[in-house]
C-alpha cells in the first residue's frame, strides 16, 4: 500500500469548506460502480495493551461525499460505519480529546470480482483501522535530560547549554505506516497525525523536558534544537564567537515511561 505524506492544511480546507449533514437521513447511489459501499471504520488507542480504550468513547469520525461532511461518534467497541457511500476517493478525519488527530484520503473504489465482501443489506464493506496516540494524561512518554556545550575552553568538562535554548522532539512519521492498515481493494492513500510534535526551552539549569504522544509498543522521536551563538572562552583573558549546533538524536519513546537522554552541542 503506497503511503504519502498528506499536507493536512489541504485536507482542512476540503473538510470545513463544506457543509454538515447526517448521512443517516440520505441514501447515496453509486454513481461510478452501482455498488453501495459500507465504510467501517475502527479506531484504536495505541497506548492501550488491547488497543482500546474507554477514553476513545468522544472519537469522532468524520468524512467528505457529495460535497457534505458526515460526522459520527465511534461506539464502545471502537466502530464505526457509514452506508450507501458512493465509490471513490474520500477524505476521512478522526479526532479525539487529548490525542493526536489524524486526516487521510481513502480509495473506496468497489472492484468487480468474486473475492468482494457484502453484508446483509447488500452493501459492499470496506474497512480501515486506525490508530492514535495521547496526547495528555499517563499515558504518554517524558523525555528529559540536560543539554551540555564546550563554552569554556580553559576548563575541563563540558558547561550547560544557556537557558531559553529551543528543544523540539517529533515522532518519525514513517513509523506511524504501521498503524494505519485497510483491508480492501483501493487503500489508504495519503495521511497526515497531527499533534504529534511538541518544543520546550532549556531552563537556567541547561535541563529540559518534553511530554510526546507514545505508543505501547513504541514510537520512534527525532530530538532537535535551535542552534544558539555564545562567546567561547578560548583563554583566561580571549573569547571567540561560535555557533553551537545540535546533531539530532533518534530515541524509542514507550507509553507511560520516561526517558532521559542529554543533549551535547558542537
Amino acid at each position: 500500500m503506497k503511503k504519502i505524506i498528506f499536507s493536512a492544511l489541504i485536507i482542512s480546507v476540503v473538510l470545513f469548506s463544506c457543509k454538515k449533514r447526517n448521512i443517516e437521513e440520505e441514501v447515496l447511489e453509486d454513481s461510478i460502480s452501482g455498488r453501495k459501499i459500507r465504510y467501517v471504520v475502527m479506531v484504536l488507542d495505541g497506548s492501550n495493551s488491547v488497543n482500546k480504550s474507554i477514553t476513545l468513547d468522544s472519537a469522532k469520525v468524520s468524512l467528505v461525499m457529495n460535497d457534505s461532511i458526515y460526522t459520527k461518534k465511534i461506539d464502545t467497541t471502537g466502530l464505526v460505519h457509514f452506508d450507501y457511500l458512493f465509490a471513490g476517493n474520500t477524505v476521512v478525519k478522526i479526532s479525539c480529546e487529548n490525542f493526536t488527530t489524524v486526516n487521510y484520503i481513502v480509495d473506496l473504489t468497489a472492484e468487480f470480482d468474486t473475492t468482494e465482501v457484502y453484508d446483509s443489506d447488500n452493501l459492499r464493506v470496506v474497512s480501515s483501522l486506525i490508530t492514535i496516540f495521547p496526547t495528555k494524561g499517563e499515558n504518554t512518554a517524558k523525555i528529559i535530560g540536560k543539554a551540555f556545550a564546550d563554552l569554556d575552553l580553559t576548563t575541563t568538562g563540558l558547561e550547560t547549554v544557556p537557558a531559553n535554548t529551543r528543544v523540539t522532539a517529533r515522532i518519525n512519521i514513517k513509523c506511524l505506516e504501521e498503524y494505519i492498515s485497510h483491508s480492501a481493494p483501493g487503500g489508504i492513500l495519503n495521511f497526515s497525525y497531527k499533534n504529534v510534535n511538541a518544543d520546550t526551552l532549556i531552563d537556567a539549569s541547561g535541563n529540559y523536558e518534553i511530554i510526546i504522544p507514545a505508543s505501547l509498543n513504541g514510537l520512534e522521536v527525532i530530538i532537535n534544537a535551535d542552534d544558539f551563538a555564545y562567546d567561547q572562552q578560548i583563554s583566561p583573558t580571549q573569547t571567540q564567537r561560535k555557533i553551537y549546533t545540535l546533531i539530532p538524536d533518534t530515541l524509542n519513546v514507550i507509553s507511560g515511561c520516561t526517558k532521559i537522554n542529554d543533549l551535547i552541542f558542537e
